[in-house]
């Protein structure tokens, strides 16, 4: 994996539902102005209107595998 300018071996895991749930958040929170492109794409890819709501992102969270990447141990 790169991050940056460094390299490093990875490992992933899938989010449970509560995590995945609470990295949309963060991210919605963090990057608001690109909401207005998530949204859509996000309403495409699930066949149903997000919108961005609590309840619209445990929807995702279960509907969807959430993968976190970190440093190999």
């Amino acid at each position: 994996m790169v991050i940056g300018s460094h390299r490093f071996p990875a490992v992933h895991r899938i989010l449970n539902q509560k995590e995945a749930v609470t990295v949309l958040a963060g991210y919605e929170g963090r990057n608001r102005w690109i909401a207005l492109v998530i949204r859509p794409v996000l309403s495409r890819l699930l066949g149903w209107r997000y919108d961005g709501s609590d309840e619209h992102r445990r929807r995702p969270a279960a509907q969807l595998p959430f993968i976190a990447f970190g440093p190999r141990q």
